[in-house]
């Protein structure tokens, strides 16, 4: 025999420092934001001794309401008293603030114009969470015979103002409009302490019509973020 508990933790509010929870998008395979699993437990005792308990897992946002469904034995029939009930968790989560040129011609910091802001997916995260990023220079060098045309960029970072994320690397991607034929396209990563990468384009050569760099300063939490809450109610 065993009863059954449903226990509902209420929503949790946003505190300072704090990004939302679960958010659209996608980021490395996964959807950016913060993700926790919690374990449940729940321990019936009754009037006429005895104490029985169970368990259950629930996982979701950091943010958020959740409800788990406790299975909890029972070798006695007299009627329950009290129940003990703890909840502990951890959670984990990662972010990503974008800077962009957009220019025509050739790629240069003279013909383009930069914007910078959250990368998509990571819109809901409070600006302190996030790094900041500032592309600071941009080289182009065409393709002598048979090698592909490159880009080499430059950029500056700074780590969020508060801690629960830290950067870990950069994305950079450069796209070439032509004024004839296809879009001339490359990507390339770099770590946490880089402030460079050069980014060879495939397909096509010939006249630029265009150009876009984007730069992803992509953020991860270092350390787990423990939760954990327990309360106790009379029957």
């Amino acid at each position: 025999m065993a009863d059954r508990l449903t226990v509902s933790l209420p929503k949790l509010q946003r505190q300072q420092g704090q990004p939302a929870g679960a958010l659209p998008g996608n980021f490395g395979g996964t959807s950016p934001g913060f993700r926790a699993g919690y374990n449940v437990s729940v321990t019936v005792i009754r009037f006429l001794g005895g104490e029985y308990t169970g368990s259950a897992s629930v996982s979701g946002g950091l943010l958020g309401g959740f409800t788990a469904d406790v299975q909890v034995p029972r070798n006695h029939l007299s009627q329950p008293v009290s129940c003990k009930i703890q909840i502990n968790g951890s959670g984990s989560g990662f972010g990503s603030k974008q800077a962009r040129i957009i220019g025509t011609g050739i790629p240069s910091m003279q013909s383009g114009s930069q914007t910078s802001g959250p990368s998509p997916g990571s819109e809901n995260f409070r600006s302190e969470c996030l790094p900041n990023i500032s592309i600071t220079g941009l080289t182009y060098a065409p393709g002598a015979g048979g090698q592909k045309d490159s880009v080499t960029v430059n950029w500056t970072a700074t780590q969020p103002v508060s801690p629960c994320l830290r950067i870990l690397n950069f994305g950079v991607v450069v796209r070439l409009k032509r004024v004839v034929g296809g879009d001339s396209v490359g990507s390339s990563s770099a770590g946490a302490n880089a402030n460079s990468a050069t980014v060879q384009l495939a397909a096509g050569k010939g006249q630029i019509n265009s150009f876009e760099v984007t730069i992803d300063a992509q953020a991860f939490s270092p350390n787990p973020i423990n939760l954990s809450a327990d309360k106790t109610i009379n029957l």
